[in-house]
């Protein structure tokens, strides 16, 4: 991306660096990889990278919210064979929590 093109970009958006970095420390591949088709996990991955490298940005994790996610994958591996209302029930709990670090549930 051109200097060029970088100014443009920040004029049209100028809050765009944060906002990438806001939202993808929720971000983890190696879980989303678990849950979504290989190509379409391949194509993330790579816009992911060229993103990155484009806005010239390093990603820091949120810890709390990764170790909660990392703590929701079994659940959600369950939830999608035979689901009962108690690993719903934990699954909803630790889905509010992470919506609470996020500041939405969506």
């Amino acid at each position: 991306m051109s200097r060029h093109h970088s100014r443009m970009l920040n004029d049209v958006y100028p809050s765009l660096i944060e906002d990438v970095k806001k939202t993808a420390k929720y971000l983890n591949l190696k879980v989303a990889e678990k849950f979504i088709r290989h190509n379409v996990f391949e194509a993330i991955e790579k816009d992911f990278g060229k993103a990155k490298q484009i806005l010239d940005i390093e990603i820091e994790p949120d810890e709390q919210y990764q170790t909660l996610l990392t703590l929701l994958e079994p659940y959600l591996v369950i939830l999608l064979k035979n689901p009962s209302p108690r690993i719903i029930k934990d699954a909803r709990r630790l889905i509010s929590r992470m919506g609470s670090l996020r500041g939405a549930l969506g």
